[in-house]
């Protein structure tokens, strides 16, 4: 398990700069900044290379409120997957399934005119990342939905990569390539290369395509 200051040294010692650092990731300058920023690249490069990371899955849970339909929801969402809902007062034995819509068809169906109210069955993202539910509920209702978070870079220095601590030795990879390209050490770049594709397939047979989410909805 590596935090991101313990990725930037092992950088700094891989690459075969002088000295002993860097202390911390931040206000850094000269070689060690592009040292914090070779390893949040290649920290970024592998978070976004699929959208389907099981490392990157969550929950997010809320209460209705009668006679409302949109809510704020967690803000760190990249694509929503499976909704459900039960009565709050019955708990989860009355749980349901929601339907998730593109927002566009969610509007055209349902947006026009006087809503209905009543148990939510379908629910879809607004442009502005409030989820809107229908029928309007008319009691209060638990919803809950998963969803895959969005990649941000790493930014303290304990703060740990979200992938699993046996594939950290990826972003060491991936940042020695971005170093290395840097420094035209080709033969160094091409080993980093070869050590990061064999990591990264072993990453995908492991994390990858056992959630289904829907994609992006605005």
């Amino acid at each position: 398990m590596s935090t991101f200051l313990e990725l930037c040294q092992d950088l700094r010692q891989e690459a075969g700069f002088t000295g002993s650092g860097p202390t911390s990731v931040i206000n850094q300058s000269g070689q060690y900044a592009k040292i914090v920023t070779w390893v949040n690249r290649a920290y970024l490069e592998i978070l976004t290379q699929r959208e389907d990371w099981d490392f990157m899955w969550d929950t997010t849970t809320f209460n209705t409120v009668v006679g409302q339909n949109a809510y704020v929801s967690t803000d760190d969402v990249a694509n929503w997957g499976d909704g459900a809902i039960y009565e709050t007062s019955l708990t989860k034995t009355d749980e349901s399934a929601l339907n998730l819509m593109q927002y566009l068809d969610f509007h055209e169906q349902y947006l026009v005119g006087v809503p209905l109210t009543g148990r939510p069955r379908d629910f879809t993202i607004r442009p502005d990342g409030e989820v809107l539910l229908y029928p309007t509920p008319d009691k209060v209702y638990t919803f809950t939905a998963e969803y895959h978070k969005q990649a941000k870079k790493m930014v303290t220095n304990t703060e740990l990569p979200s992938l699993p601590s046996q594939y950290h030795p990826l972003i060491l990879y991936k940042a020695l390539a971005h170093c290395t390209a840097n420094t035209e050490d080709f033969n160094t770049y091409q080993y980093a290369e070869r050590q990061a594709d064999l990591i990264f397939n072993k990453l995908e047979r492991d994390q990858c395509c056992t959630i289904d989410t829907a994609g992006p909805l605005a």
